[in-house]
């Protein structure tokens, strides 16, 4: 499976929307669980509920194949997300994909609301960090706050990340489409 593609992303869109069950302490991570509370909804929410259809089966969605981000201190694994996923931009998914890191560290670096403008439209993001400590704040909302990103270098460059390519001199795909205007560093 090409990691960009609708496919890759509806995967990956499945893993996100599971991982924000650790923010509910309501709901058990059991499926027969999950399935009964998202069936009794009906719907699938921002915090990520999985829901089923009428024949017992999750109902999952494409979403556009665009994947940038801002990495802190020239490393990869703490990369700020901007793509157009359902759980919202500002995940760190570096750090909530290792299974290694904490539960309360994996759950911090999931965004708390998606404050995603409609596709086409411009972001704003204000990405503070403080030590090891990330805050997002995107469109004036802040969706990541106080996480801990353990092993975060102490120095490092900022990273502008996009998946994309050229064909013949053509950028190809949705994420080679991803632009950056208005970047501001402030020293704290």
């Amino acid at each position: 499976m090409n990691a960009h593609s609708a496919d890759a992303d509806t995967a990956a869109t499945y893993e996100v929307l599971k991982a924000q069950l650790d923010r509910y302490p309501d709901l058990e991570n059991d499926m027969e669980k999950l399935s009964a509370f998202s069936a009794f909804n009906n719907n699938v929410d921002f915090a990520g509920r999985i829901i089923m259809d009428e024949n017992g089966k999750e109902i999952t969605m494409v979403v556009p194949d665009s994947d940038s981000g801002i990495l802190l201190r020239g490393n990869s694994k703490s990369q700020v997300n901007i793509w157009c996923w359902p759980v919202g931009c500002g995940e760190v998914y570096g750090y909530r994909m290792d299974e290694k890191m904490p539960a309360d560290v994996r759950r911090a670096v999931t965004p708390k609301t998606n404050a995603d403008h409609n596709i086409g439209e411009w972001n704003t993001f204000k990405i503070t960090v403080k030590g090891n400590v990330l805050n997002v704040e995107e469109n004036g909302i802040l969706v990541i706050e106080n996480a801990t990103l353990p092993g975060l270098p102490d120095l490092g460059s900022i990273g502008l990340q996009h998946h994309g390519s050229q064909e013949n001199g053509v950028w190809t795909g949705p994420p080679a489409l991803v632009q950056f205007r208005n970047i501001f560093v402030k020293e704290l």
